[in-house]
């Protein structure tokens, strides 16, 4: 008599698949979740718990960050307002000195109070 082949039945819907370089790509772009939903045709709420998805776009998220910073940088070198934007942003500075009454506070102590 010959064998059966058993054949496994499957439980549930079939996995999702998703073009993880794709998603690499939407991240790097910092695309939202819902065109990245729109462009991968797969529902937000499936790519919301995709671990796979959800890994690639931070990845891809990451390096368009340290893309646009190097650029950034690059930028800097001829252009003051770039110059200016990142003194801002990264190292705090800003257009408007202090508050007069606030200059004299050293380590939360006011010397103003002081007769």
């Amino acid at each position: 008599m010959p064998k059966k082949t058993e054949t496994k039945k499957t439980v549930g819907r079939p996995k999702t698949e998703i073009d993880l370089k794709i998603a690499k790509n939407l991240g790097f772009i910092h695309a939202t979740l819902d065109e990245c939903s729109a462009v991968l045709e797969v529902n937000k709420n499936t790519l919301a718990t995709h671990n796979e998805f959800q890994t690639a776009y931070k990845n891809g998220k990451e390096q368009g960050k340290r893309s646009l910073r190097r650029l950034m940088w690059k930028h800097a070198k001829t252009s003051v307002p770039a110059a200016i934007f990142l003194a801002k942003n990264l190292l705090g500075m800003r257009d408007n000195p202090e508050d007069v009454n606030k200059s004299h506070e050293i380590i939360g102590f006011d010397f103003t109070e002081v007769k």
